[in-house]
């Protein structure tokens, strides 16, 4: 209510009341500097005489209200909860929740039955647990197969020496830099790219997370790339294709020569890389990707000769 020295605040009467609600009192909500509020009792018989150019001229009144809540107990034949549902407005998902309480609490009562279910369920969820690793790492290798089809195809290029990198990005051609294998620029990479880099000439992994990245910022579906696949290849004749396909798998099996020379006759290829990278137990997870990167690098190659 908009109010001035001398103004009375109006009364404005009690409030529409739901189920097992009592009306108490009005109360005046002041809003604190800090965002917290205050209540003070609502006086609407004597004139405002207070407000300065530092108090709100307008006041917000809110009703204090009592709610009454029922416990209700139940026996062997279990418990309706109708008219709960009905007196409380409850929400579906909140009928869910208290069905679901309702019926621990039940099945606790039997204790074979609820062993049964227990015993049930920490067999069913190790196996539920595989097949999500299984999906992630099916999803994962897709990527890698995504990256090497770029790579023979023509999406992502690197010039004579495999300096710079680059990869298109729409329709029109447009290219972005994905990585530049210079001295300055390979000590600025973190510990293990820098390694692989650097020390064993590993370098396409690394351009594919970068590539990765420019898919997500791009938002290149493997739809969208086939589109671009598309008009990369009209612009290319049959015989500039072989020839690329040529060149470009020839590039694909020196990269994986070399990490098969360094780790493919190893019987653990990710303790081989820890052990000559020196690492810790706890960066096994940012080798493991690697691993199974290259090895997706070979049965891809394997299907590419079979194919051809």
């Amino acid at each position: 209510q908009p109010l001035k020295n001398g103004d009375t605040l109006a009364d404005p009467g009690v409030p529409k009341l739901g189920d097992n609600r009592e009306f108490l009192k009005w109360q005046i909500e002041t809003i604190g500097s800090d965002g917290k509020a205050t209540y003070t009792d609502a006086d609407f018989e004597n004139a405002i005489s207070d407000i300065t150019a530092d108090t709100p001229s307008v006041i917000n009144v809110v009703p204090l209200i009592q709610g009454t809540y029922y416990t209700k107990f139940f026996g062997e034949d279990g418990f309706d909860f109708t008219e709960i549902i009905r007196v409380e407005n409850w929400t579906q998902e909140r009928i869910d929740r208290e069905h679901k309480a309702y019926m621990m609490r039940i099945m606790r009562k039997s204790t074979g039955l609820y062993q049964d279910l227990e015993d049930t369920l920490f067999k069913l969820y190790p196996v539920e647990y595989e097949l999500r690793l299984k999906e992630i790492e099916v999803l994962k290798r897709a990527k890698y197969r995504k990256f090497f089809d770029g790579y023979l195809s023509g999406l992502v290029n690197s010039d004579e020496k495999g300096i710079e990198w680059t990869a298109i990005v729409d329709d029109s051609g447009e290219k972005e830099r994905l990585a530049r294998f210079s001295k300055v620029t390979v000590r600025s990479l973190d510990d293990i790219d820098r390694k692989l880099v650097m020390t064993d000439k590993l370098r396409l992994y690394y351009v594919y997370k970068q590539y990765e990245e420019a898919r997500e910022e791009h938002h290149l579906t493997d739809e969208v790339l086939d589109k671009i696949q598309d008009k990369v290849n009209k612009k290319l004749s049959e015989e500039q294709q072989e020839e690329l396909l040529e060149a470009r798998t020839a590039g694909l099996k020196e990269e994986l020569g070399i990490y098969k020379e360094k780790y493919g006759n190893e019987d653990d290829p990710l303790d081989a890389i820890m052990e000559a990278y020196g690492l810790e137990d706890y960066q096994i997870d940012e080798i493991q990707p690697v691993i199974d990167f290259y090895e997706t690098l070979s049965e891809f190659i394997d299907e590419q000769e079979n194919w051809f």
